[in-house]
Protein backbone atom coordinates (compact mmCIF):
# COMPACT_ATOMS: atom_id res chain seq x y z
CA UNK A 1 0.00 0.00 0.00
CA UNK A 2 2.91 2.20 0.85
CA UNK A 3 3.62 2.69 -3.37
CA UNK A 4 0.33 3.76 -3.58
CA UNK A 5 0.04 6.63 -1.03
CA UNK A 6 -0.15 9.38 0.09
CA UNK A 7 -3.83 8.12 0.98
CA UNK A 8 -6.82 10.13 2.27
CA UNK A 9 -8.97 7.47 2.39
CA UNK A 10 -9.32 4.11 2.96
CA UNK A 11 -12.69 2.52 1.75
CA UNK A 12 -12.01 -1.67 2.32
CA UNK A 13 -14.10 -4.57 2.17
CA UNK A 14 -12.24 -7.06 4.33
CA UNK A 15 -14.51 -8.68 6.30
CA UNK A 16 -14.06 -11.92 4.50
CA UNK A 17 -10.15 -11.32 5.06
CA UNK A 18 -10.17 -10.71 8.66
CA UNK A 19 -12.45 -13.78 9.01
CA UNK A 20 -10.17 -16.08 7.66
CA UNK A 21 -6.94 -14.69 9.15
CA UNK A 22 -9.32 -15.18 12.71
CA UNK A 23 -9.18 -19.16 11.31
CA UNK A 24 -4.92 -18.05 11.02
CA UNK A 25 -5.22 -18.41 6.76
CA UNK A 26 -1.49 -17.29 6.43
CA UNK A 27 -1.97 -14.95 3.39
CA UNK A 28 -4.89 -13.42 5.15
CA UNK A 29 -3.10 -13.27 8.73
CA UNK A 30 -0.32 -11.20 6.51
CA UNK A 31 -2.64 -9.29 4.67
CA UNK A 32 -4.38 -7.56 7.38
CA UNK A 33 -1.17 -7.69 9.33
CA UNK A 34 0.86 -5.17 6.48
CA UNK A 35 -2.99 -3.11 6.43
CA UNK A 36 -2.74 -2.38 10.07
CA UNK A 37 0.90 -1.45 9.97
CA UNK A 38 0.03 1.16 6.96
CA UNK A 39 -2.99 2.67 9.11
CA UNK A 40 -0.36 2.75 12.42
CA UNK A 41 1.90 4.01 9.87
CA UNK A 42 -0.26 7.07 8.30
CA UNK A 43 -2.33 7.89 11.28
CA UNK A 44 -3.53 10.69 9.22
CA UNK A 45 -5.26 8.43 6.78
CA UNK A 46 -9.24 8.10 7.19
CA UNK A 47 -10.31 4.30 7.28
CA UNK A 48 -14.13 3.76 6.44
CA UNK A 49 -14.82 1.11 8.72
CA UNK A 50 -11.78 0.91 11.11
CA UNK A 51 -10.28 -2.76 11.91
CA UNK A 52 -11.64 -2.99 15.48
CA UNK A 53 -15.26 -1.93 14.69
CA UNK A 54 -15.15 -4.42 11.92
CA UNK A 55 -14.13 -7.14 14.58
CA UNK A 56 -16.68 -6.39 17.39
CA UNK A 57 -19.47 -6.92 14.39
CA UNK A 58 -17.89 -10.22 13.29
CA UNK A 59 -18.21 -11.10 17.09
CA UNK A 60 -21.79 -12.17 17.53
CA UNK A 61 -21.42 -11.82 22.01
CA UNK A 62 -19.96 -8.28 21.66
CA UNK A 63 -22.45 -7.19 18.65
CA UNK A 64 -25.66 -8.36 20.74
CA UNK A 65 -23.28 -6.36 23.74
CA UNK A 66 -23.28 -3.25 21.42
CA UNK A 67 -26.86 -3.63 20.61
CA UNK A 68 -28.38 -4.24 24.52
CA UNK A 69 -25.90 -1.08 25.30
CA UNK A 70 -27.71 1.07 22.53
CA UNK A 71 -31.37 -0.39 23.39
CA UNK A 72 -30.53 0.87 27.05
CA UNK A 73 -30.73 4.12 25.39
CA UNK A 74 -33.27 4.54 23.52
CA UNK A 75 -37.23 4.25 24.12
CA UNK A 76 -39.44 2.92 21.98
CA UNK A 77 -42.78 4.12 21.56
CA UNK A 78 -45.72 2.41 19.60
CA UNK A 79 -48.65 3.93 17.31
CA UNK A 80 -51.23 5.95 19.64
CA UNK A 81 -54.60 4.94 18.50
Amino acid sequence: MEEQGPLDVIIHKLTDVILEADQNDSQSLELVHRFQEYIDAHPETIVLDPLPAIRTLLDRSKSYELIRKIEAYMKVRGPWI
